[in-house]
């Protein structure tokens, strides 16, 4: 497969500095003949070197991820190393690791989750996984006491063993679930190349689910309790979910992003994850929008955000507020500390909404309150549906209950002479 290419010496700088594209492309270090920094749609980069085995064939090896190696000249290291064997020993490196593993994989028995993690399963998940990258990093860094176990004596005991232990621990449910997945996804594919003759998730006990109505639907939005609490402000006066939330925005304590981010969710409806990765150059503010990439996106498809005169003001105030952008990313939050994408913010969020005095209100949930308001304010839902990225409208009528005047309407128009 011929991928887009460019050419440069691999420095901390360069290598950070390539973005993900629509299309896997690769970069060559002009310092070391063979070694390659691949970039795919999902932002994975890792490292391979390029060589042509003893009979002239021309093949590639995977050397490692970019967290791997503590920077290119690490890389360069190890792409010495194996040139060394190449041309001194004959080595072909991915003859090698093929035959290594087909042979774990005949011998069920020899393989550790380790292993097959590193053999096998790490370049899968990188090609057909859009985060693949972060599985891999979450299935070592969550299972580490199962890593040297042979993965095809992994049972459901250890799996419900684990899920205890992290519970106990206070890990979150949803958090729990995640890393059940990544594992559940990785003995998929031991299943599949032969490493397991038996899957665990199997044995595990299954819970019985319940067709979801429309009506079960969670649907939570500001406003949506004021009827029934009874809160004042300093004055004695009662305040509304909206106004306490607004107002706990301004909260000292907080990071300074937790104003804008929690603005921004509440005009244009973005999810978490597409906040935490917008760039400032997704950004067009003559067009007054915002381009949400594929790579990025639930859907995996491209959708745009429209900029209102709050958060065209919004934005603009807070790059003028954050200089040159200092992070190599152009990220428009980054994480103070690192300057990468920010991964949580559930501390700050929590800060949020107990001085909002806020129950049951969630990040997420600032996006049901878009929609709410487009709803009641008389927006189609189709173009809601299209605002919000759904699949399709049916998913986004589970709003349509809060605007049933039309409905009224419409039959009321049968009685008109």
């Amino acid at each position: 497969m011929a991928y887009k290419s460019r050419k440069f010496r691999f420095t901390n700088t360069s290598v950070k500095a390539q973005k993900p594209e629509a299309k896997v492309y690769e970069c060559r270090d002009t310092s070391t003949k063979g070694l390659i920094l691949r970039v795919t749609p999902s932002g994975a980069k890792t490292y391979y070197i390029k060589y042509r085995t003893a009979d002239g064939k021309q093949n590639r090896y995977r050397l490692g991820m970019l967290q791997e190696f503590e920077n290119p000249e690490a890389a360069r290291i190890a792409a010495g190393a194996e040139w060394d064997r190449i041309r001194n020993k004959g080595a072909d490196p991915q003859a090698e690791k093929k035959a290594r593993a087909l042979k774990l994989a005949q011998d069920a028995t020899a393989h550790t989750l380790k292993s097959f993690i590193d053999d096998v399963y790490g370049d899968y998940a990188e090609l057909h996984q859009r985060a693949g990258k972060d599985s891999e990093k979450r299935l070592k860094g969550a299972f580490e006491e199962l890593l040297t176990k042979k993965i095809a004596t992994i049972s459901a005991s250890d799996l419900t063993v684990w899920r205890t232990k992290r519970l106990k621990k206070g890990n979150k449910p949803q958090t729990v679930n995640r890393y059940m997945d990544d594992m559940r996804s990785c003995l998929n594919h031991a299943l599949e190349v032969g490493a397991i003759t038996h899957h665990p998730f199997d044995d595990l006990p299954k819970k019985k689910k319940r067709v979801k109505t429309e009506d079960d639907k969670r649907v939570r939005y500001l406003g949506q309790r004021d009827d029934y609490e009874d809160i004042e402000d300093e004055d004695g006066n009662k305040i509304g979910e909206r106004a306490r939330l607004l107002k706990a925005l301004d909260t000292k304590s907080l990071p300074k992003y937790m104003s804008p981010i929690v603005l921004l969710a509440l005009h244009t409806g973005m999810r978490r994850g597409e906040l935490f990765k917008l760039k400032w150059s997704d950004i067009d503010f003559r067009q007054k929008h915002i381009r949400l990439n594929a790579v990025n996106t639930k859907s995996n498809k491209t959708r745009y955000a429209y900029l209102n005169d709050v958060t065209d003001r919004l934005l603009r105030d807070w790059k003028k507020e954050q200089g040159n952008v200092t992070n190599i990313d152009g990220l428009v939050f980054p994480n103070p500390h690192t300057g990468k994408p920010l991964t949580t913010i559930k501390k700050s969020w929590k800060t949020v909404v107990d001085a909002a005095q806020l129950n049951d209100f969630r990040l997420h949930d600032c996006r049901h309150d878009f929609a709410s308001q487009l709803v009641t304010k008389g927006v189609p839902l189709y173009t809601v549906a299209e605002l919000l990225g759904h699949s399709g409208v049916e998913i986004t009528t589970r709003y349509a209950h809060l605007e049933p005047r039309h409905k009224a309407d419409a039959v009321a128009k049968l009685a008109e002479s």
